[in-house]
């Protein structure tokens, strides 16, 4: 398979990338796609960014930069591993929409999430992840929009199950307010942190120890947010990223 590294993982994040790298690696990863190999100027990006402000132009150009670089792979039927849920699950979507043809039908096919791949290859016997317990054996489920939009959270379920002595629990989310670059400008800060207050109030008080999951950048991001750090809250974003024995 190929990693197809995004722009908030290879910016923001990037120990997301590097996990995902250190599970990948050993089981047949080929490369990790942060830059495009014919000018090797800049990391390829999906062009979500530009759609949310409406430069559909700059976008496709985006999509063609993409495409090209992943032709060789997809042309040979290796699988496309993505981490962030807008970013490439816009292979599969507007992809197809700003440049429809059998070149991004191809990619479409070929685009996964990561917990789709994981949980594919495990259902499949192709993967045995020795995983260590966390000291956490409760996992508060966040799900990206577009994983609900694209029917993706059963895989995520299926995933985080194979951490062993985990209980993994969806909580009742809407969006997590970082559409877009939305919840990264200052006007709609204050928004975004009595939407995060109201949900965390609305989760209540549990009992015991806890991790929250979420895939990464955006809602991870809010979870991390003042509202979260003032009521205390677990805020991992990946709850297996380091349960692999060193």
């Amino acid at each position: 398979m190929v990693l197809f590294v995004d722009t908030f993982s290879n910016y923001f994040e990037p120990e997301n990338a590097r996990a995902a790298l250190a599970v990948l690696r050993p089981r047949g990863l080929r490369r990790a796609h942060r830059r495009a190999p014919a000018d090797g100027s800049r990391p390829l990006c999906c062009g979500r960014t530009f759609l949310a402000a409406g430069m559909v132009e700059e976008a496709r150009a985006e999509a063609r930069r993409v495409l090209d670089a992943l032709e060789p792979y997809v042309g040979r039927g290796v699988p496309v591993v993505g981490l962030e849920p807008s970013c490439i699950l816009g292979l599969r979507d507007e992809f197809k929409s700003m440049l429809p043809g059998g070149e991004t039908d191809a990619l479409a096919a070929s685009a996964l999430l990561f917990e789709e791949f994981i949980a594919r290859e495990h259902e499949a016997g192709r993967l045995a992840l020795q995983l260590k317990p966390l000291a956490e054996k409760r996992a508060l489920l966040h799900g990206h929009c577009h994983q609900k939009a694209f029917g993706a959270m059963p895989a995520v379920q299926r995933a985080l199950s194979l951490v062993p002595e985990l209980k993994v629990e969806t909580i009742e989310s809407s969006c997590c307010g970082m559409a877009g670059s939305f919840g990264y400008e200052a006007a709609h800060y204050d928004g975004l942190d009595e939407d995060g207050r109201a949900r965390a109030a609305a989760q209540g008080p549990r009992g015991g120890r806890a991790t929250r999951c979420s895939s990464p950048t955006a809602p991870a991001a809010a979870i991390r947010s003042p509202t979260a750090r003032r009521e205390k809250r677990s805020t991992s974003r990946k709850c297996w990223r380091a349960r692999l024995p060193r």
